[in-house]
């Protein structure tokens, strides 16, 4: 009672749905295990308990582009001379963006019927089965920095359709709901759980107390498969300078240790550079990441070198076999290999030998990036919501092939 009045007395709220997900992160296809809290400072009439699992893709760009305005009018002088007209270029950002939400649905997970939640807490567990084959959580963000450029709009993708009131993903918020900072870029794959107590209309009318809700993002990167055994590439390339003039060949054969890294490994590449040349060699190995982005009538593809790392020249008709060429795969920008129909991020190993006056010669391997797996057990992370049990025991479908199970716990487990 206590409690109560001090929540009243505060115009706090009478109710909070709380939880905890047993890992901070999950794969494809892994079955999500969790815990809901519903904390009842007063007896609430609900309808039930939902869950909503959402997965949504968004991109966002501004093109450079640029338009002429007229400054003078077409003129004669004094002296009859005549002069066309006068412009100016106006420079423009044309922004470009995208969004996908690839599944969503809601369950009704606990059924009420208007009956009343005593006050008290009660405990939810819940589990939910991924399914296979889902793109990996991804975000990366840059702010557009505007020096005088006009700012043009995307007409056909609406705010509203692009941005969520309270999401988190969509950078600095300016000045108030739906008014956004612009990105220079924005690609996220983002994947939500969201429960909501659904307080009985009624109820609602005479109390004026509304809907208990909130949202938790949930991070999930795809399911590693058969890429941690050693690969070789081979490649062989005419060494041409100034555009025509062939100075021989030159041939490269690399062992890599495996073709997936987390984060922050150091990958092990061996190479044997054989050059057939008359010219020297220059010698260095990079790790290249490309980053698409898929918007609703365009595309953009950045590409960055993530960390390079640079080795002795090779002479001209020189052989050298076996030599190490390891890189660390660290950077800010170093994240899980993901690929969705609108956001993928890619990673190419690079061993190059670059010709002086002529194009350089590489052999590319594709590596993937990824996160430990299993996710490590026993860290869950404390959020403000998620998803609940239920009274049945029911198995409930799930979009794209995953599997909700709900715990029988009537009323929840008293606390």
């Amino acid at each position: 009672m206590l409690r109560f009045l001090q929540a009243a007395i505060n115009n706090s709220p009478m109710g909070t749905v709380k939880a905890t997900t047993e890992k901070p992160y999950y794969v494809g296809g892994e079955l999500i295990k969790g815990n809901i809290i519903v904390d009842a400072l007063m007896p609430i009439s609900a309808n039930g308990i939902d869950l909503t699992i959402t997965g949504y893709e968004k991109a966002e760009w501004h093109d450079r582009t640029s338009r002429q305005e007229e400054t003078r009018p077409a003129y004669t002088d004094a002296q009859g001379q005549a002069h066309g007209p006068e412009y100016r270029t106006i420079k423009q950002f044309q922004r470009q963006r995208g969004k996908k939400v690839f599944f969503k649905q809601t369950i009704r997970i606990y059924s009420m019927n208007g009956s009343a939640l005593p006050i008290g807490a009660y405990s939810y567990p819940f589990q939910y089965q991924l399914p296979e084959g889902i793109p990996g959580s991804f975000y990366e963000r840059a702010p557009l920095h505007v020096n005088g450029e006009e700012l043009l709009n995307d007409n056909d993708v609406p705010d509203q359709a692009f941005y969520d009131s309270d999401d988190e993903y969509d950078g600095v918020k300016s000045a108030g709901p739906h008014t956004y900072q612009r990105s220079a870029y924005l690609g996220a794959i983002v994947y939500k759980l969201k429960v909501t107590l659904d307080v009985h209309g009624l109820f609602s009318a005479v109390t004026g107390i509304e809907d208990f809700w909130c949202k938790v993002p949930l991070v999930v990167h795809p399911k590693l498969t058969g890429v941690l055994t050693p690969a070789m590439a081979e490649h062989k390339e005419d060494v041409i300078v100034c555009f025509c003039c062939n100075k021989g060949t030159c041939q490269i054969n690399a062992r890599f240790d495996k073709l997936a890294y987390v984060a922050g490994e150091v990958a092990d590449v061996r190479s044997d550079i054989k050059n057939d040349s008359t010219k020297d060699l220059g010698t260095r190995v990079i790790f290249r990441r490309y980053l698409t982005m898929q918007g609703r009538d365009s595309r953009l593809q950045l590409t960055d070198d993530i960390t390079q790392q640079q080795h002795p020249v090779v002479k001209g008709g020189q052989h050298v076999l076996d030599r190490a060429m390891p890189l660390q795969l660290v950077g800010e920008k170093v994240k899980p290999t993901t690929n969705g129909s609108m956001i993928s991020c890619n990673y190419d190993y690079l061993v190059e030998c670059s010709v002086s006056m002529g194009s350089d010669i590489n052999l590319k391997m594709p590596v993937t990036v990824y996160a430990p797996q299993p996710p490590p057990a026993g860290q869950p992370i404390p959020v403000v919501a998620i998803a609940v049990g239920s009274t049945n025991g029911q198995v409930y479908p799930a979009p794209a092939g995953g599997t909700i199970f709900v715990q029988a716990a009537p009323q929840g487990q008293r606390m």
